[in-house]
């Protein structure tokens, strides 16, 4: 079996670390905890335990960090809810 390896730069590594201490949102500080997990080595199934999240959701993540980085761990315009009032 191989483990998906993530390198990040110091710069990255700084930004991550900067989005799961100070983040806006609970969501994306923990999008930015499953990258920073990953990338000391840890496998999916103990990130997902660790992040109180399914496998599944750690490898989306994974995969939208490499396609869009850091930006791809915001939330998007249009997902979720609706507003009820304005």
């Amino acid at each position: 079996m191989k483990i998906r390896q993530i390198e990040l730069t110091d710069a990255e590594r700084k930004a991550l670390d900067h989005g799961y201490k100070h983040g806006k949102t609970a969501s994306y500080r923990k999008r930015c905890h499953i990258i920073l997990l990953k990338s000391d080595g840890r496998i999916a199934k103990d990130i997902a335990q660790i992040t109180d999240t399914n496998i599944q959701s750690v490898y989306n993540w994974l995969n939208r960090y490499d396609a869009e980085g850091i930006q791809g761990l915001q939330t998007k315009a249009g997902q979720g809810r609706p507003r009820i009032l304005d």
